[in-house]
């Protein structure tokens, strides 16, 4: 799901709108339900034939877009939804999962996709954080995040191995010593 706050921008929530609509309908995406009402608009629309129906894999689409020009938020989220949970539990089993990870992958790529599309429709001059999805300002913004999130990446990945190690050995060693 993606969440974003907009503020002193020149665009009108309807325009935001109008651009998610657009996007999905573009995407294979049929609109099922759309209503709007003062600053709010909301759409729901799925992707489904007799094929994803059979097999479980079709995709829903929600968005919302609420406030008045110059300060407005949008919300949207890409779903897999089964009409038939035996063929995807089956399918589970049968693949070892790899068709629930690459249909959480395709719905992935597609969310970023579109979100993408959206914030660059607002403000081409805004950037993008590429595995996360946060907007800046700039790209010294950017990049100061991408430092931080790497440093901490690696903390969390130097931290786990001799902690985790640690704690498996200290319990092998405890166990052991019960044994004695």
């Amino acid at each position: 799901m993606k969440h974003y706050g907009f503020v002193e921008k020149d665009v009108e929530p309807a325009a935001v709108f109008a651009h998610l609509k657009q996007f999905m309908v573009e995407n294979g995406f049929q609109v099922n339900n759309e209503s709007s009402r003062s600053n709010f608009w909301e759409l729901h629309a799925s992707k489904k034939n007799a094929i994803r129906v059979a097999l479980g894999a079709v995709r829903d689409a929600d968005a919302v877009v609420a406030g008045t020009r110059g300060k407005f938020e949008v919300q949207f989220k890409l779903g897999v939804w089964g009409k038939d949970l035996a063929i995807p539990v089956v399918e589970g089993v049968a693949t070892l999962g790899a068709a629930s990870a690459i249909d959480l992958h395709e719905e992935h790529l597609l969310e970023d996709k579109m979100w993408r599309s959206l914030v660059h429709s607002i403000d081409p001059k805004l950037q993008i954080c590429g595995q996360c999805g946060v907007i800046f300002q700039s790209p010294a913004d950017l990049q100061a995040h991408q430092k931080v999130e790497a440093q901490q990446l690696q903390s969390q990945m130097g931290m786990a191995n001799p902690m985790m190690m640690g704690m498996l050995g200290m319990g092998m060693m405890g166990m052991g010593m019960m044994w004695i």
